[in-house]
């Protein structure tokens, strides 16, 4: 914000009080009709007040009432008074700017944020749904191992339920693929399938944390 000297009428000193910081409290002139419009057309108050919570304002006080007195802006050039007035317009535009870019950054970080966090949720549901499906495929292991009977009908269901679910249509077996290098090549590719997307979210979230 940027208040020209000109428009100032006087200046006054408000003591800090219990919760309340030392103000010093500015009265303006009324706006002239060529000023250019703020982000408020009209206000009923005719003073800014300036709020220290860290003291300096009597210093403040002191040199403003200073310039004051001496009122050096009434022997300015014209020009560089129209000078002064395009600095401080850029001056709040770049503010602008500014303020723009970080508007965007803090956006852009909300939504990485969003991303990493349903990432996470995925990858804690894939961890979940294959801890179930390892603890199945032990159980029928064993009852094969062990020759307890065959594989119940509910059994063969869930499992063929989870491989479709993590896109295997048609996992690869020793029965199809031998049991030799062939067989673990086409085992570690598949599983390569299906870990690669999780994976290129984990880098992606190690890669935004560090």
């Amino acid at each position: 914000m940027a208040v020209p000297l000109s428009q100032i009428i006087f200046i006054e000193e408000q003591a800090a009080g219990i919760g309340k910081s030392a103000k010093i409290v500015v009265h303006l002139h009324s706006v002239g009709s060529n000023k250019d419009p703020g982000p408020f057309q009209t206000s009923k108050y005719s003073y800014i007040k300036l709020s220290f919570k860290e003291h300096g304002q009597i210093e403040f006080f002191r040199r403003l009432t200073e310039e004051m007195s001496q009122r050096r802006w009434e022997n300015m050039p014209a020009s560089q008074t129209m000078d002064v007035d395009k600095a401080s317009r850029s001056g709040r535009i770049r503010a602008a700017g500014i303020v723009g870019i970080e508007r965007k950054l803090e956006e852009r970080r909300k939504e990485m944020d969003k991303n990493i966090s349903e990432a996470f949720e995925d990858l804690s549901k894939l961890m979940e749904k294959a801890k179930e499906m390892v603890e199945l495929s032990k159980s029928i292991a064993s009852k094969i191992r062990e020759k307890q009977g065959d594989i119940t009908e509910d059994e063969t269901i869930r499992f063929k339920s989870y491989l479709l679910s993590m896109g295997i249509a048609n996992p690869v077996t020793r029965e199809t693929h031998g049991s030799g290098t062939h067989y673990h090549m086409q085992l570690a590719k598949q599983l390569a399938g299906i870990l690669q997307a999780p994976l290129e979210v984990k880098y992606l979230i190690v890669f935004y944390v560090f």
